[in-house]
């Protein structure tokens, strides 16, 4: 008999936070008591014991829209142990449990579960990080003594050794130190027997420290330059408490990584990765490391990690900004980089002032300069929080976000501004560790710095010549390359810009045999640079700016031997689309732009010595206007300004005084040879005289031997220079046959009888004189011995000889 719930016999403990009509509904229409089987009751007791458990959030009645007191008041916090609710202080031993159940087959399984894909990803992850390279946390660093890096939960090395390899061997840095940090010790220990046989095994630059991520007291303020969390942060009790510790350790302008596994963004691929994940991988487990258990939870605590954009938002919530869009996205979505940086300064939106130069004034919104305060919207750092001695500052900014918000969220729409200049300044700051990068390779790398003196001698040997540099380069490269034109022409340097696709319809002509090419390419096979590049004359020599560490990588530089081609390495530290978001050259252009500048000034510098014609009185010279003018005017004597130094070429550009040679080991050229124009006998290709032979048939046959640089035999007695098969392809003879060009009216076949022949020996200056002869001559043969007799080494196109005279 079970009695009416509105008797007084019958009452519900008081905790319950609604009436008792929640279990019946219709309890006070009751008029008489109820017969029940014991089920009832049973359920009745299971109902009401269930009411009294304490949850992790705070229980909202819907029939009443009453909520229960904060639950902070609890003593025993709940979160989420896979699907599991447990208490939190437990969390912590149970996580344990799992990682040291599975930690001597961690990596194994990892292989397993994913493919071996994790190892594609955790190599992306340390590029796109690139330590050992320029990173504005390090700019006080003048000790050199390299990244300090933390890694968290990565106890058994994997990413570690990674870390320093990558500064070893790609950024040449041994001074980055690894600080390996895990909560578990036998993920520690095996972190520790495989770092036996790395090459870091007793050295400074490799140590472990058993510790908990949500508090690291051994690690001081600002110490950190990287802090690196893989496939270990959902693991974590408290998350956002992890995040703030983070901060704490980084030194502004230090950097935040994290790759964990996360939401997939295709449905259909999505159903399939979760049929993986839960029939899968538990099986692996149970199968290969006896533990299904434990890698059940694994998969239930992806499952239960918040998505790109949650994790994004507590990164934000916790004091980082974020470069780009916050997150990339690895195969679909199944893992995502997260990254965020420590700002390196707070700012006054009025002035641009730090909060150091313009204090808090909170009673009147103002700064004490007067302007109207506006960094209630921009975030304070933890420590500034801490270290304020006001109260009042406290309680006013410990509710606001820490970072300026995500621009693309409409409820941020009042912080966009802060956003905006949070945005920009993360780019100031990536463009200039891409320059320290930069810089630091020229200071350290050997092979960077020879090429680079071989280049500003090249050019300063090119001018000295009467020659010119011709600069080329398409799209944003194009503009980089027009610029250090005009910078180069203001030092006196002789240039031109050559866009590659008009030279291939007839600016080709521009580039003379003594000119140096100068070509500016981020990946350094632009496809029309590459279609110029037969067509220039084997004299010239070829300079590439260009991310390519190593000449023989570059596909720009293999149209010449080595001793024509120079290399000028000019690679950034990050990938733009990691930490711009967008993928669109900004870091590049301007190490291509300061390279340049760099190039021009060193140039300049070997150029003009002549006492009171340096290149500072040069650059004056070719600046008569606008600032530059006006001042160098107010500084100069009027005697002297009437006089001084006239843009004419001989003054800059002198030709019978010698440019000081960089090397003693390197001496100019005083007459340059025929022989180094030409093109080789036996490279030249010969047409079938078999059958008919169309020019469309030669014209295939040309861009089948690119080293005969355009020369075909139509016959063995009869060659088509260079000039006259390009004017043909361009007209309706393709599809002519070669037998019918006699029709035409003109001397498109140059038979070996018209060929003027000259000694090995001869100079250009002494062939030019030669081919001037009347009626003129189209092909030059260079003869091994005396021009009447002896082998033919080679053929020279006449109106390659163009020069001006020298002797």
């Amino acid at each position: 008999i079970v009695r009416r719930p509105d008797s007084p016999a019958f009452s519900l403990p008081s905790t319950l936070p609604c009436p008792p009509s929640i279990f019946f509904p219709q309890a006070q229409s009751i008029q008489k008591p109820i017969m029940s089987s014991r089920s009832l009751w049973r359920g009745l007791q299971f109902t009401t014991r269930r009411r009294l458990v304490s949850t992790d959030t705070p229980y909202r009645c819907f029939s009443c829209s009453r909520v229960q007191a904060d639950s902070k008041s609890d003593p025993e916090r709940m979160t989420h142990f896979g699907f599991t609710n447990v208490p939190e202080s437990k969390k912590e031993s149970m996580v344990g449990a799992v990682f040291s159940s599975v930690a001597s087959s961690y990596d194994t399984m990892n292989d397993l579960m994913s493919l071996g894909v994790h190892r594609l990803w955790k190599d992306h992850f340390v590029r796109s990080l690139n330590p050992g390279s320029a990173l504005p946390s390090r700019e006080g660093d003048l000790a050199g003594r390299g990244w300090n890096i933390l890694d968290i939960a990565g106890g058994t090395g994997d990413i570690a050794f990674r870390m320093l390899d990558h500064a070893t061997n790609i950024n040449h840095d041994n001074e980055t130190r690894v600080t390996i940090a895990d909560i578990n010790p036998d993920m520690l220990a095996e972190g520790k027997k495989r770092s036996i046989e790395t090459p870091y095994y007793g050295t400074d630059r490799l140590s472990f420290m058993e510790g908990n991520a949500e508090h690291m007291p051994l690690i001081p303020d600002n110490s950190v330059d990287l802090y690196t969390v893989v496939f270990g942060i959902r693991n974590f009790t408290d998350k956002q408490a992890a995040l703030l510790e983070a901060y704490r350790v980084l030194k502004p302008g230090g950097v935040f990584a994290c790759m964990e596994f996360s939401k997939v963004d295709n449905a259909l691929f999505n159903t399939v990765y979760k049929q993986w994940s839960f029939s899968a991988i538990p099986l692996i487990g149970q199968l290969v490391a006896g533990d299904r258990e434990s890698y059940q939870y694994l998969v239930e605590s992806i499952e239960k990690f918040p998505s790109q954009e949650e994790w994004r938002g507590m990164i934000q919530k916790a004091g980082f900004t974020i470069p780009g869009r916050g997150y990339e996205n690895l195969t679909g979505g199944i893992a995502a980089i997260h990254k965020g940086i420590k700002p390196l300064s707070k700012f006054c939106l009025s002035w641009g002032k730090t909060w150091s130069s313009c204090d808090l004034v909170l009673e009147n919104e103002t700064c004490t300069m007067g302007h109207r305060n506006q960094q209630h919207e921009f975030p304070l750092s933890p420590a500034m929080l801490s270290s304020s001695s006001s109260a009042s500052i406290q309680d006013d900014f410990a509710l606001l976000p820490m970072t300026p918000p995500d621009p693309t969220e409409p409820s941020m729409s009042l912080n966009k501004d802060n956003s905006s200049v949070g945005t920009a300044i993360h780019v100031i700051s990536t463009e200039r560790a891409a320059l320290a990068h930069l810089e630091r390779l020229y200071q350290t790398d050997q092979l960077a710095q020879e090429h680079l003196a071989r280049a500003v001698n090249q050019i300063a040997q090119t001018i000295h010549n009467g020659g010119k540099l011709v600069c080329c380069g398409v799209g944003k490269s194009g503009k980089i390359a027009q610029k250090l034109e005009a910078t180069m022409n203001s030092l006196g340097i002789y240039s031109t810009f050559l866009h590659p696709t008009e030279a291939l319809h007839g600016d080709l002509g521009m580039i003379r045999p003594n000119d140096t090419l100068l070509l500016i390419s981020f990946s350094g096979r632009t496809p029309e640079l590459l279609l110029l590049l037969p067509h220039i004359p084997t004299t010239v020599t070829v300079i590439a700016i260009t991310s390519h560490l190593h000449p023989s990588t570059c596909p720009l530089l293999s149209f010449h031997p080595s001793h024509m081609s120079i290399l000028l390495p000019a690679p950034i530290h990050e990938d733009e689309e990691t930490s711009i978001g967008v993928c669109a050259p900004t870091s590049s252009t301007t190490v291509a732009l300061s390279l340049g500048d760099a190039l021009a000034i060193a140039t300049a510098r070997r150029l003009h010595r002549s006492p009171g014609k340096g290149p500072a009185e040069v650059f004056k010279s070719h600046h008569p206007g606008g600032a530059i003018g006006a001042a160098s005017t107010a500084s100069t004597p009027m005697s002297m300004s009437a006089v001084s130094f006239t843009s004419t070429p001989s003054d800059f550009l002198p030709v019978r005084q010698p440019v000081p040679p960089f090397s003693t080991r390197e001496e100019f050229p005083q007459r340059p040879l025929l022989v180094d124009m030409m093109v080789p006998l036996d490279q030249i290709p010969t047409m079938s005289s078999a059958g008919k032979v169309r020019i469309l048939d030669i014209l295939l046959t040309a861009i089948q031997h690119p080293n005969a640089k355009s020369w075909v035999f139509a016959s063995p007695s009869e060659i088509i220079p260079p000039r006259q098969l390009r004017f043909l392809s361009q007209g309706s003879y393709v599809d002519m046959d070669v037998s019918a060009l006699a029709d035409v009216g003109s001397p498109y076949l140059v038979s070996r009888k018209d060929w003027l022949r000259v000694p090995e020996s001869c100079t250009v200056n002494e062939a030019k004189r030669l081919a001037s002869i009347d009626p003129p001559v189209t092909v030059i043969a260079v003869m091994r011995g005396t021009s009447n007799s002896g082998e033919c080494l080679g053929v020279v196109e006449a109106e390659d000889l163009w020069n001006d005279c020298t002797d």
